[in-house]
């Protein structure tokens, strides 16, 4: 992802997008997720899978320093939704269903996630959108 119009790798550095940092998990900041998508903001960094617990399963034993790479853009759309595109991937370890041994496998998923206040928000987002709750003050 680039790092111009508002694009910036989560460790407030400026870059060129080309090499993600390693960020630990904990580290990573609590965003205002209004102030986020009004401001249209990008960011681009790796975690390391150990440290996302429900990913620690499918770390590779050989690799613990896996990492995920993710970005993530905040913006409104046309009815001034809160919403972000999540791109991650990764590559996991698995057991080959055919020969038993272990095999490295290279994930990929994006997501459009929509923010919402509550329950009853959350059931009118469409079925092309995720629901994520937040609190009142949008974190």
């Amino acid at each position: 992802m680039s790092v111009d119009n508002g694009s910036y790798p989560l460790d407030g550095q400026s870059g060129s997008g080309a090499s993600r940092p390693l960020q630990s998990a904990a580290s990573l900041p609590r965003l205002m997720v209004r102030m986020a998508c009004d401001s249209e903001r990008a960011f681009s960094a790796s975690v390391r899978l150990a440290e996302l617990p429900r990913l620690v399963p499918f770390v590779p034993h050989d690799s613990p320093e896996t990492s995920l790479d993710f970005d993530l853009r905040f913006f409104r759309d046309e009815g001034r939704a809160l919403l972000a595109t999540l791109d991650v991937q990764t590559t996991v370890q698995v057991e080959c269903a055919r020969c038993l041994q272990p095999m490295s496998l290279p994930l990929m998923g994006s997501s459009l996630l929509q923010f919402v206040y509550n329950d009853d928000q959350a059931e009118q987002v469409g079925d092309a959108r995720e629901p994520v709750l937040v609190d009142a003050e949008g974190g």
